[in-house]
Parts: C-alpha cells; structure tokens; sequence
C-alpha cells in the first residue's frame, strides 16, 4: 500500500467498497442466466477479482484503525452525537389541541419535553459534531499511514 494520509485512506476505503458491491451485484445478477444466454461478465475473474479487493480494503481499514487510535474516542463520540441528534429530532413536542392528521378529532396534548428546550439540545450536540468533526478532519489530513 501508498504512503497516504487518512483522509485519502478514508476515499479510497469507500472507493474499494463500492467497487466490491458492484461485483457482488454483477455476480449475484448474472450468474445464473438461461442456458445459451451471454454473460457481460466473465464471472470467475469479477469473483477472483472481489475477493482481491476485499483483502486490499481489510489491510486498509486496518490501517486506518490503527492510525485512528489518538482520536478513536472522538470518532465513538461523534457517531452516538448524531444518533442523539436523530432521535432529538423525532421527539414530539406538541401542546395544547391540536388536530390528527387523518381525522377531525382533537386532542389535548402536553409533553414533558418542550419545544425550545429540544431545540436547545439538538442546537448543542450539532455544535459539538461540528467541532469533533473539524478535529478529525485536521487529524485525517495531518496523519499519514502505510
């Protein structure tokens, strides 16, 4: 493997995992094919080919782990920041009467969790991503591994 840094480790990781998806797509499409019926592909070379590229992106994501190690708690806690945010994000906050989407009744509704205070919320772990975010993306572009 090059002398890259993560960053470019990281486009290159997601490079090779789209590649092996389309493989798995044209193996799984036309390996089975009515008798007589020609291939696009030859299937053994795009097999043996997939099986190349998924040992190139095991050494990669290996080194990328291993390179990652200074900022690892970071990148854990950027990944359970945006999950919060998501599920801040589908909290209900609705109060007073308010009207079913799909009927004339209306309900009283109350929560304990209010509008502003979600708001708050969301508003402070999205400045938290956007400062971890930077971080690791200064880390990903000063690290080098290979």
């Amino acid at each position: 493997m090059k002398k890259m840094t993560v960053a470019q480790a990281l486009k290159e990781k997601n490079k090779l995992a789209s590649k092996i998806r389309i493989n798995w797509f044209r193996i799984s499409t036309k390996n089975a094919l009515p008798k007589g019926a020609v291939r696009p592909y030859d299937i053994n070379l795009v097999k043996e080919d997939n099986l190349k590229l998924i040992d190139e992106l095991i050494k990669l994501k290996t080194s990328i782990h291993n390179a990652s190690s200074p900022v690892r708690e970071k990148i854990f806690r950027l990944s359970e920041l945006k999950a919060i945010l998501t599920n801040l994000e589908k909290i209900p906050t609705s109060e007073g009467l308010t009207r079913d989407k799909y009927e004339s009744n209306y309900t009283e509704m109350e929560s304990i969790l209010k509008t502003v205070e979600v708001d708050e919320m969301i508003s402070k772990y999205q400045d938290e991503i956007d400062e971890l975010q930077n971080e690791l993306d200064t880390f990903n572009y000063m690290t080098m591994i290979s």
